[in-house]
């Protein structure tokens, strides 16, 4: 019995032995189908797009899996194979980012702002040099499209992100990867503003205040913008706009007390409380700094570099009187020597961050019924009344709002922007 068991283990064992060299014999390929998936490999290495060189990549993957134990063996054809795998891997890479470059110029040569964001995205997700460029124009398109007339809404999520991303970005210490031109789109490194970077900050702040106050109907949250813009660079810093919007708010706030302190003292018999007299220091605190900002606006639209249209000067004007006199008094802007002589010296005082309280201002108490000096029926409608001026894109980095029609910028890149800087659209 023992001896029948080593018989049969034996037995086991050969049988084991010829299955294993039998399936061997059957996957071993032979030298003729491995010189035929080699010279596909050649051919196919030898084209000229994605497609070709991917399959070339599939037919050297399956020579280095089939035939690498070959007998007699082919190493020199072995080490060739696996060399130019990773260069075929590098041209797909190559030819991959190039076509999305072409993409994205073309899409700037036909000014279609559809192509040019999808596209910006597109090459955004590939870890470009230039991605902050890339975020600058997204942004850039996305201002001028909702501030054209009428206005185009469809982008302003992604101008708000992408400027957003930008500003980081620009904060880490990130650098424009356009030749310090920031932005191909629009570039806002220019003869104006040399510092491409500084003027890309306010801009990109003042693009987030725009479609946030204008098209999103977000005031409150869109006046920190406007103060960034107005702090650093030389195109948004130098912009009547950036100005006007902060004192526009200011108005609006000055309006709502107003109609507050009228309700108030109306229900207290047409007599001041010292709930109403609360409300009539807020007022004259809003009033106050309202009319430095709209002093500020009206002094760089009525600088003599500056564009704007006569129609925008007034409104300014008559924007900084009304709060003027719900400061000082009813008619104190009759006052032409202090009235402009408070204009004047507006600018060389510290623009008072928005986002700071504003402190009451106390003064005599009037003696009876609801004081005409809190400005009455002046301050009618509301800060938005001069907003066709917000659909202008100023032309160079000392441009103001003018409330004239958007200017057009027609200049197409023509290279691709991983190569060579593509020629700017525009300037901002």
């Amino acid at each position: 019995m023992k001896n029948m068991f080593k018989f049969l283990s034996l037995g086991v064992l050969v049988i084991a032995f010829y299955a294993i060299s039998a399936t061997s014999v059957l996957a071993q390929t032979s030298l003729e189908d491995c010189n035929t998936i080699y010279e596909r490999f050649k051919v196919e290495r030898t084209g000229k797009d994605i497609p070709q060189w991917t399959a070339a990549i599939a037919s050297g993957k399956e020579y280095l899996d089939k035939c690498s134990n070959l007998d007699p063996p082919q190493e020199e054809v072995k080490t060739y194979v696996t060399g130019q795998i990773p260069k075929l891997q590098q041209k797909i890479a190559d030819k991959t980012i190039a076509d999305k470059e072409a993409r994205f110029n073309a899409a700037l040569k036909a000014n279609n702002a559809d192509e040019i964001v999808a596209s910006a995205k597109d090459l955004i997700n590939t870890n470009r040099s230039y991605s902050l460029d890339l975020m600058l124009d997204i942004a850039s398109v996305g201002y001028d499209k909702a501030t054209t007339n009428p206005a185009v809404d469809k982008f302003n999520g992604d101008a708000i992100n992408f400027a957003k991303m930008a500003l980081q970005k620009m904060s880490e210490g990130q650098a424009s990867g356009n030749a310090d031109n920031y932005g191909f789109y629009v570039s806002y490194k220019n003869k104006d503003c040399a510092d491409g970077k500084v003027n890309a900050i306010g801009w990109m702040n003042y693009t987030i205040g725009v479609i946030t106050s204008v098209r999103l109907k977000q005031t409150k949250d869109a006046v920190p913008y406007f103060y960034k813009a107005s702090q650093v660079g030389c195109g948004t810093k130098n912009l009547a706009e950036t100005y006007r919007f902060i004192g526009a708010w200011y108005l609006d706030e000055t309006i709502k007390l107003n109609v507050s302190y009228a309700e108030k003292t109306k229900a207290a018999g047409d007599k001041d409380t010292d709930e109403t007299l609360a409300i009539l220091a807020m007022i004259k605190g809003y009033a106050d700094r309202g009319a430095d900002a709209y002093a500020r606006a009206y002094k760089i639209a009525t600088a003599p570099t500056s564009k704007a249209l006569q129609p925008y000067k007034d409104s300014l004007l008559k924007r900084v009187k009304d709060l003027y006199d719900v400061r000082f008094g009813e008619n104190a802007s009759a006052d032409a020597a202090k009235f402009d002589s408070f204009v004047a010296q507006v600018p060389g005082k510290p623009f008072v961050d928005p986002t700071t309280p504003v402190n009451p201002i106390v003064e005599a108490a009037p003696t009876a019924g609801p004081t005409t000096s809190t400005g009455g029926g002046k301050l009618t409608g509301s800060g938005s009344d001069a907003q066709a001026a917000t659909t202008t894109r100023a032309t160079s980095a000392t441009g103001t709002g003018t409330g004239s029609a958007p200017v057009a910028t027609t200049a197409p890149a023509k290279k691709a922007p991983a190569k060579k800087p593509a020629k700017k659209k525009g300037t901002r």
